[in-house]
């Protein structure tokens, strides 16, 4: 037997619909998932992209090549300069890279007023 076994049946507009789907689609969740979300009040966020994992991953194989020059300089008292410039370099290239990536992806909106800045007002 089902665990859900009410139908709700609802007519939008076609506004409103493709706005229900832009958002459906953005989230990658199914339309039910996303609606049963919705309905329990849970934030939904666009899903990551594929380039945001394969900046992780870059991210990660920076941390551990750094991770193992600090160990090879602590373990034998001495550092690589010419190793720890080329990490540093990679380290650099994958901050621009993720410059690159999201500053246009993100917007740009105004911050919405806080319960903080609600009573620096009133004060």
């Amino acid at each position: 037997m089902r665990k859900r076994n009410r139908r709700v049946e609802i007519y939008f507009s076609d506004e409103e619909y493709e706005e229900l789907m832009e958002k459906v689609t953005a989230s990658k969740l199914s339309r039910e998932q996303f609606c049963r979300m919705v309905l329990s009040g849970a934030k939904i966020k666009e899903a990551p992209t594929a380039e945001f994992y394969k900046l992780i991953t870059e991210m990660r194989r920076v941390g551990v090549h750094l991770n193992q020059v600090l160990k090879k300089a602590n373990a034998g008292g001495f550092l690589d300069a010419p190793m720890i410039r080329e990490s540093i370099e990679e380290l650099h290239a994958t901050q621009r890279m993720l410059y690159k990536t999201f500053q246009n992806k993100v917007p740009r909106k105004k911050k919405a007023k806080t319960e903080d800045t609600l009573e620096e007002e009133d004060t």
